[in-house]
């Protein structure tokens, strides 16, 4: 009797030619698996010792293979003084250099946009004028806070309704130049992007930022020798060339 792994029994059980193959895999014939380049006696020596099952002795266990030498030297790359702030270590990543790109491709992307499309006449995008990196501080301050304090529409941040009202949305930004810096928002220039020769063409709207981050990420921190990585699922139900359909998750879209 032949078992069948339960990835491969979800499959059409009923056709004869997967039947045929996955007996070829459990009966240990090489057909499936030859290379027309390499000479078949060795393919059939290589794949027989692959099979070849040896067993462990709990009471001679052998010993591990060496691992490579650790030479780094673990820990912050930085100093920082004792009465640093929270935003003293958000700007040593998120720096004047990041936002010198932001500013400059979402003032591009603005007059692009305008180049483009003609505004209505009653349109906020003929308020626009180019935005400045004291500006883009406020806008992501912002953009912070609505994480903390959650309205259920962003209008409401903006709302003079004493029952909704968060003073401090209006002082730090107009509601309308919010809507209009979300609109323009931008990290790269669409104009140079050339699918063919990008090293990531997927990720081309934030890959200048992604690989600024990187670096500094990198710079700015080694890890200890040891690493304990795990990944999580984020629910998204958007519109992404990559998404993912898991039914068996509790989160099947991501």
């Amino acid at each position: 009797m032949t078992y069948v792994p339960d990835d491969i029994s979800d499959t059409d059980s009923s056709s004869d030619s997967d039947s045929e193959y996955i007996d070829d895999i459990y009966s240990g014939t090489d057909e499936n698996f030859s290379d027309s380049s390499v000479d078949s006696d060795e393919s059939e020596n290589s794949f027989s010792n692959a099979r070849q099952l040896c067993k462990i002795d709990m009471q001679n266990i052998p010993t591990a293979p060496a691992s490579f030498p650790f030479i780094g030297n673990p820990g912050p790359k930085f100093t920082m003084a004792d009465d640093a702030t929270v935003l003293d270590y958000f700007e040593l990543f998120f720096d004047d250099v990041m936002l010198q790109i932001i500013v400059k491709e979402t003032n591009r992307y603005a007059q692009q946009y305008m180049n483009k499309a003609v505004p209505k006449e009653r349109s906020r995008c003929k308020k626009w004028t180019d935005t400045d990196e004291k500006e883009l501080r406020l806008f992501f301050s912002v953009l912070f806070l609505q994480g903390i304090v959650k309205k259920p529409k962003q209008e409401y941040y903006w709302s003079k309704r004493h029952i909704l009202q968060t003073p401090i949305f209006q002082q730090v930004i107009q509601k309308d130049r919010f809507i209009l810096l979300m609109k323009f928002l931008h990290f790269t220039n669409n104009e140079e992007f050339d699918k063919d020769n990008h090293p990531w063409p997927k990720l081309n709207k934030i890959y200048d930022i992604m690989e600024h981050l990187r670096k500094k990420f990198r710079n700015l921190y080694i890890p200890d020798k040891n690493l304990s990585i795990d990944e999580s699922l984020m629910r998204f139900k958007g519109r992404l060339s990559w998404k993912m359909f898991i039914a068996k998750k509790r989160a099947r879209f991501v």
